[in-house]
C-alpha cells in the first residue's frame, strides 16, 4: 500500500465512507486560431460575425478577480498556452504574484 500524501485524498470533516465526493475542475477550451485569428480570440475582436470569444476577459475575471479574492483554495486549469502567455506577458509583477498564489 502506498501511503504518500500525493495519493491520499483530502477529505473534509463532513465526509464519510458512504459519501460520494465529486470534484469539479473549472477549465477552458479556447481554440487557438480555429475560426478567427489568435488576436481576434484574445481581444474579443470580430465577435458579432463569427463567435463570441474574449479570452483576455476570461483570464482577467477568473485568475485575477474571482479565484484569489473569493476562495484562495480553488484552482483553475487553463490549457491554451498561447493565450496564457500573451496574457501573462502583459501583467505587472503584482498581478503575476496574485496568479501564482
Amino acid at each position: 500500500r502506498h501511503t504518500s500524501s500525493l495519493f491520499t485524498p483530502k477529505l473534509s470533516a463532513s465526509t464519510s465512507p458512504d459519501t460520494l465526493n465529486i470534484h469539479l475542475v473549472p477549465h477552458t477550451h479556447d481554440d487557438v486560431g480555429w475560426l478567427k485569428t489568435v488576436e481576434q480570440y484574445f481581444y474579443g475582436w470580430n465577435s458579432s460575425n463569427i463567435q463570441h470569444a474574449h479570452v483576455q476577459a476570461i483570464l482577467e475575471t477568473t485568475l485575477l478577480d474571482a479565484l484569489p479574492r473569493r476562495n484562495p483554495n480553488r484552482t483553475f486549469t487553463y490549457v491554451e498556452q498561447k493565450f496564457f502567455s500573451m496574457w501573462w506577458e502583459r501583467l505587472d509583477e503584482d498581478d503575476q504574484k496574485v496568479v501564482l498564489g
